[in-house]
């Protein structure tokens, strides 16, 4: 019950009370001396769970999603991953394509494959692209 008497009270004991003078049970403040070291800028790495979880979505929008209501007759489709670092991208392009040829159901869905991109029977194709100048796409620095 909060607010009421503890059970210590209750029953007529003393509180036990540490040599600090605190109640037992509670928790001692921290005695680090410095505060704990951040990341310096631009080292910062995408776990790997969330690249999994960035190729699913990628993966999901190309093949669960019906995007021919916006596409013109032989437009292609493309569901651009854009990451920091080309490592994430990279990373996030190697579980795209494994999903693609680990599943069945997926697999028949690949028309070809590229470094940067998999383009699939759909009409939609899987591109990975950094803040850099990645081939074949401007550099997102370079837009206004």
């Amino acid at each position: 019950m909060a607010g009421g008497p503890s059970e210590h009270q209750e029953l007529g004991r003393p509180r036990a009370v540490s040599p600090e003078g605190r109640p037992e049970g509670c928790v001692r403040p921290s005695r680090r001396s410095q505060p704990k070291p951040t990341a310096r800028p631009g080292s910062w790495r995408t776990p790997r769970r969330q690249e999994q979880g960035f190729a699913l979505v990628a993966t999901y929008l190309a093949c669960f999603r019906g995007w021919s209501e916006h596409l013109a007759p032989g437009e292609r489709g493309y569901i651009l991953v854009i990451a920091a670092e080309r490592q994430q991208t990279d990373a996030i392009m190697r579980f795209v394509r494994a999903l693609f040829s680990e599943t069945r159901l997926l697999a028949p869905l690949v028309a070809s494959s590229s470094v940067d991109e998999l383009v699939l029977k759909n009409g939609i194709s899987i591109a990975i692209a950094n803040f850099g100048s990645p081939p074949g796409w401007p550099g997102l620095r370079d837009t206004p």
